[in-house]
């Protein structure tokens, strides 16, 4: 029985990881990202929840363990198969941006909230109630289930390779499905069968009644869908995102196209993963694509430079890739990390772009655009980077995404890549209130200060269209040939100059207006010794973002949240910064109901006495020190691999397994205090002389091969997460000789803090950087160490 609990209790932590990370993509698809991580930071509080029920009723579950441990994870698996599908119809269906405006959304919201909690509950209980009965092997159950957890981790990118996301959750339910059938129980025999061909049966038939997904019609894609004729004319799913190409006779793609336009827009695709715009499929021909770009800002490039080299970052569906090309260049370099969506320009859609990746000019690389600068040190007359914002704004919908190209030291690995008069050139959508433009210039002019350029308004241009603005970076100074192309082009196209030297203020609104002119005394402030004070001072973060706190689009000031309401309206706030917003309140949420769950399994293990002070200490730092290392290593790998997807995978799985061997060896040392302090000292130790070594470590072997990186990856990680795997079961252990009512107790403890802690090290991470993540992570242990000796 006790192998066969082993194999299930791997099967069913493997599947719950899993359908965590499918949830997470399948939000992203429905809502947007910030809210997937809300919504699944609280159904995730069904390990907490687990550990709750558990100690109120102890002892009916453990009179009744065989026939409870495998109907809970039979039914989770059913869960896991009926939960997305059920959140499609109109009762449990909500929009983001209506809980704002709609209150009917609300309740809406909530049921959702109930019926996404409920596999992990029943899968958490499951496991927790292994802890329970089987305490005195707790290091081999420990194994098994961080192990079943790292292989589910990385068996996601083979099921979201192959599967569409709705029918992805009923791939997973299969293996708690076997898991719960290997557990059969004898008890209850007739009961029993009945049970399972019925949830199989379930599970069996809701993969062929499945419903569609449902997007907010707030994203992109619904909008676009809206238009006539508009439909879906090819789908790809991907670990990167599910990408739909649609077409419309109705669409046209024209950024901020100058007013002096005359001719026909062509009819375009449209590329979008997860419902959110990648960009337009253009053609490659003269007479069609080039001809409308050339009447954008973008445009202007091509007047300042005849490019020999151009280094396009995210290039996405390739318009600026075409845009190069049809303006001579002789070589191109691509850069798109989405390997799904290079996939479909290389095939299904490459007669769409006159097969534009197969000419021998140009050369696609899969790779993040930040790594490729870091381990490429080739030089280009041009370097385009990706238009920033959207037409309208963003609603904050990217504020809690890590964006590392757009950091300060991203720009100035980008200035250090140009050729001696090489540009880089980089266009925002004007928003307002004013927040991306003016974090792009600050951002911009901190990196050239760095690169100890002492008048950078000698080597900047900036023009506007009546809705975006474009800068370029000269990396010589700028010459009156320049500066005469840059009038002549603004002139003939009805662009206003933003930036340039010598410029009249007159210059500034000639063709286009503003709605508010202070954007330009804005600009011509952070130019000045004063900026710092008026960057403190802004209503919104405008600060240049670092490695260290990269989130380009998070301009949420706490302090500055009343002016902000006063202004625009208290309605008006979720649409401008939506994003960290969504943290705040998961946090809260989360804090909320993790406090009631924790204090109610009290009322019968009573208040005082029994240690339960060191039980709260010990099992929450473990849970919060867990957490935060894992996120912070998983930020600090995404550079390193060039890809999110792939840096989650390797971390997750990594400190997983190898968290999950140290948990097997500690069947075989005892829990006295010394040895937990010997484990937990090294674990602060590593992470302590990591803070110092491990970025020159991570920037020194960039350019090696995967096999090497994957090796090295493996060091670094396993080295603190093999001793990670120790204190969990030794703590369980310690607590199976005078407190073993609290066993349960210490699982539910251990599965809120958490949750706590993912929430909480993303705003540690915006308010403070990854540097102090790592730090707090430390402390945690810390706290851990101390508490140790008291028991």
């Amino acid at each position: 029985m006790h192998k066969r609990i082993h194999i299930a209790l791997g099967l069913i932590s493997g599947s719950l990881i899993a359908f965590q990370i499918v949830l997470m993509q399948i939000l992203s698809i429905t809502q947007w990202h910030h809210f997937a991580f809300m919504i699944i930071s609280l159904a995730l509080l069904g390990f907490g929840a687990s550990g709750t029920v558990l100690s109120l009723f102890k002892n009916w579950f453990i009179d009744r363990k065989e026939i409870v441990l495998q109907l809970s994870i039979l039914l989770s698996g059913v869960l896991i198969a009926i939960t997305v599908p059920l959140s499609q119809f109109d009762f449990f269906r909500f929009d983001t941006f209506l809980l704002f405006a709609d209150a009917q959304h609300i309740p809406k919201l909530i049921f959702t909230y109930l019926l996404l909690f409920m596999p992990f509950f029943t899968g958490a209980l499951g496991i927790g109630l292994t802890f329970v009965v089987y305490s005195k092997e707790i290091g081999k159950l420990y194994f098994s289930n961080l192990v079943g957890s790292g292989l589910g981790g990385l068996s996601v990118l083979i099921i979201l390779s192959l599967a569409e996301p709705i029918k992805a959750p009923i791939i997973i339910s299969i293996f708690p499905l076997i898991g719960g059938l290997i557990l059969h129980s004898k008890k209850n025999k007739i009961f029993v069968t009945v049970v399972e061909v019925f949830l199989i049966i379930v599970v069996f038939v809701g993969f062929f009644i499945s419903s569609e997904l449902h997007t907010s019609q707030y994203k992109s894609i619904s909008k676009t869908l809206d238009l006539p004729s508009a439909e879906v004319v090819l789908e790809k799913n991907s670990p990167h995102g599910f990408i739909q190409v649609v077409e419309s006779d109705a669409l046209r793609y024209a950024p901020g196209l100058s007013l002096k336009f005359t001719g026909e827009i062509p009819v375009r695709k449209a590329v979008f993963s997860n419902g959110n715009w990648i960009g337009p499929v253009l053609s490659s021909n003269v007479g069609d694509s080039t001809f409308v770009l050339d009447f954008t800002t973008d445009g202007l490039i091509y007047k300042l430079i005849e490019p020999g080299k151009a280094l396009i970052l995210k290039s996405g569906t390739g318009e600026d890739v075409i845009h190069a090309k049809n303006h001579g260049t002789k070589n191109i370099t691509a850069v798109e990390p989405n390997g799904a969506l290079n996939s479909l320009l290389l095939n299904e859609l490459a007669g769409a772009t006159d097969s534009i990746y197969h000419q021998k000019e140009i050369k696609l690389i899969e790779l993040s655009p930040r790594t490729f600068l870091q381990s490429n040190k080739e030089s280009y007359d041009i370097i385009k980077l990706p238009t920033l914002g959207a037409f309208g704004g963003t609603s904050g919908t990217g504020a809690i995404n890590e964006e590392y190209l757009l950091t300060t030291e991203s720009f100035g690995l980008v200035f250090d890549r140009l050729t001696d008069e090489g540009y880089f050139t980089i266009t925002t959508w004007l928003d307002y209130p004013y927040r991306n433009p003016l974090r792009l210039l600050a951002t911009i002019l901190e990196s050239l200060k760095h690169k100890n350029i002492s008048n950078p308004a000698e080597h900047m241009i900036s023009i506007r269209s009546w809705s975006t603005i474009t800068f370029f970076i000269k990396k010589a100074k700028l010459d009156e040939t320049d500066v005469s192309s840059v009038r002549n082009f603004c002139d003939k196209m009805n662009f206003d100059v933003a930036l340039l030297p010598g410029i009249a203020e007159e210059e500034r609104t000639k063709y286009n207006q503003l709605q508010d002119d202070k954007f330009f005394s804005y600009i011509d402030t952070l130019f000045t010794t004063g900026k710092n004070n008026f960057i403190n001072d802004y209503t919104f973060r405008i600060y240049p973002p670092t490695d260290n706190k990269p989130y380009f689009s998070q301009f949420l000031r706490w302090n500055n949240l009343s002016d902000i309401e006063e202004y625009f309206g208290s309605q008006s706030i979720p649409f401008f910064e939506l994003g960290y917003l969504i943290v705040i309140i998961t946090f809260i949420q989360i804090l909320v109901f993790s406090f009631a769950l924790i204090i109610l399994p009290l009322f019968k293990l009573g208040m005082r006495g029994g240690n339960k002070l060191w039980t709260i200490l010990y099992f929450s730092g473990l849970g919060i020190g867990y957490m935060f290392i894992e996120i912070v290593f998983i930020q600090k790998f995404v550079l390193y691999f060039g890809s999110p997807i792939y840096s989650a995978s390797a971390v997750i799985s990594f400190m997983l397994i190898c968290s999950g061997v140290g948990s097997f060896l500690s069947t075989y040392i005892s829990s006295k205090s010394k040895n937990l302090f010997l484990l937990l000292g090294g674990v602060i130790f590593l992470l302590l002389i990591y803070t110092f070594i491990l970025d020159p470590i991570l920037n020194a072997t960039l350019g090696y091969s995967l096999l090497i990186k994957v090796i090295i990856t493996f060091v670094i990680i396993g080295a603190p997460a093999f001793l990670m795997g120790f204190p969990f079961p030794l703590g369980i252990k310690k607590l199976g000789g005078s407190f073993e009512e609290q066993i349960p107790w210490a699982w539910g403890i251990n599965g809120c803090f958490s949750v706590i802690s993912t929430a909480l090290a993303t705003i540690i991470s915006i308010e403070l950087g990854f540097f102090a993540v790592f730090i707090f992570a430390a402390v945690a242990y810390g706290i851990v160490v101390g508490v140790s000796f008291f028991n």
